[in-house]
């Protein structure tokens, strides 16, 4: 969820990190200097991408933001894929798709998204690697590398939209390939 001083998904100083485990959802949350601090989540918390969401037609999504949407269009997550659409009141807005592929957007937090990705990587526990999708910044975070339970992860910066794409099934490659699809295909706004 977003506030009116939202901070980057992953780039703050204090950063949570949701990652999946074959037992459920689990919370590691990092203070700066702190240890990681480790607390069992169900699995079912909340429905959907994020808290607050709640399922949409795709065109309620696409009226919702006030922000260029991308939608991918790649072999692993295309319009006829696509099984769920969420929204929540702050405008966020989340892609569920056939393949396990879930693609989470919402107005970026990051000042500097470049600095922002190399604070993740710098922060993160989780084997990561820094990356441009079509010259934007991102990052990736490789699967099963944080106590064995993250899922695949990338994230990036697309004119001022932070997009993030995780699946618990597919690879980095994979979610990289959706990632470039989306910059591939035509931005989706019906504003």
């Amino acid at each position: 969820m977003r506030s009116t001083n939202r901070r980057p998904i992953a780039g703050s100083a204090v950063a949570i990190v949701i990652v999946s485990a074959a037992f459920g959802w689990q919370m590691v949350a990092r203070d700066s200097g702190a240890q990681p601090v480790m607390s069992r989540l169900p699995s079912d918390l909340f429905a959907g991408p994020f808290p607050g969401g709640r399922q949409v037609s795709m065109r309620e999504a696409l009226h919702t933001a006030t922000y260029p949407v991308l939608v991918p269009d790649s072999a692993d997550a295309d319009p006829t894929d696509l099984t769920k659409v969420w929204v929540d009141n702050d405008g966020d807005i989340g892609f569920q798709y056939s393949s396990n592929i879930t693609v989470m957007m919402w107005p970026s937090a990051y000042t500097d998204p470049a600095a922002g990705m190399q604070n993740v990587l710098a922060t993160t526990t989780a084997r990561a690697s820094l990356i441009e999708v079509d010259g934007s910044p991102g990052i990736s975070l490789f699967p099963r590398t944080a106590a064995n339970a993250n899922p695949a992860w990338v994230e990036f910066v697309r004119a001022g939209v932070d997009i993030n794409i995780y699946s618990s099934t597919r690879t980095v490659d994979d979610l990289v390939a959706v990632a470039d699809s989306m910059i591939q295909a035509k931005t989706q706004t019906s504003r």
